[in-house]
């Protein structure tokens, strides 16, 4: 996904800006209200900073979480993402929000005149995890003492439990094989002096009803949808909608890993 990562060979890797899911990116994986609170809240437990001056939202996608975190934590927010495409949608649904802005680039793209009190990355680590290291140590340099880096991530652990590959075994394979282990982040993290302030499961909100779920799926918006044929996806979808006549309606809620890490001053 990252600009200056194609020196790399990265198997079962989605190019973003070789697809147009950035069309319809925020309506496939729109989120609750009450999601982006209960999110907001994990990280608002644990924080130390009175004032939060910056967040960098990194891997930032349409910006769906940027405006929200100015909001909440009424900060400047820096969101940045490789993906033109992408991009192009977040600035256009930011056209007033004077205290988010949007860049288009890499690790090596972030602003260096802001220190920055939050760092998030959201459904981003298994695109960066093969120069984790070159990155780290960019956010070493950006982050003030005691800020923290935050990580929402399906992980190894938890990813076959999610509803979603009841009906997409090929998809499942795909994203079991290039999301990481918890130990994994956690492990490179310690060994560059963060601390572990957080590790939880977060039980989100996903989609109210069963019809609201299955009109998000048939978008097709997810990169592990799109990576698989078009085959798969329609027995898929069928299977899903043979589950919701046979079954009472109900929520959809999906596991995601929550890690916090904070620096050591």
């Amino acid at each position: 996904m990252f600009r200056g990562y194609s020196v790399i060979s990265i198997k079962n890797k989605f190019e973003y800006d070789k697809e147009n899911i950035h069309k319809i990116y925020d309506k496939a994986r729109e989120l609750p209200s009450e999601t982006y609170i209960q999110w907001f809240k994990e990280i608002e437990d644990v924080i130390q900073i009175k004032e939060i001056k910056y967040i960098l939202d990194f891997g930032c996608g349409t910006g769906r979480f940027s405006n929200r975190l100015d909001e909440y934590f009424n900060s400047r927010v820096t969101g940045i993402d490789p993906s033109e495409k992408m991009i192009c949608v977040a600035k256009k649904n930011n056209m007033n929000q004077a205290k988010v802005q949007f860049i288009h680039g890499n690790y090596m793209d972030i602003p260096k005149d802001n220190k920055f009190s939050i760092i998030f990355l959201s459904m981003v680590y298994h695109y960066i995890k093969y120069e984790i290291q070159q990155i780290i140590n960019i956010f070493k340099s950006i982050i003030i003492n005691h800020g923290i880096i935050v990580i929402r991530k399906a992980i190894k652990e938890n990813i076959k439990e999610l509803f979603l590959f009841n009906f997409f075994p090929k998809a499942k394979a795909i994203d079991y094989e290039r999301v990481p282990a918890n130990k994994e982040i956690i492990e490179i993290f310690k060994k560059n002096k963060f601390a572990v302030i957080k590790n939880k499961q977060v039980n989100q909100l996903f989609a109210i009803t069963l019809d609201e779920f299955i009109r998000k799926i048939s978008m097709r918006g997810l990169s592990g949808l799109k990576m698989i044929s078009d085959n798969d996806f329609e027995k898929g979808l069928k299977l899903l909608k043979e589950y919701k006549i046979k079954n009472s309606d109900h929520r959809i809620y999906e596991g995601i890993q929550l890690l916090i890490f904070q620096k050591s001053v």
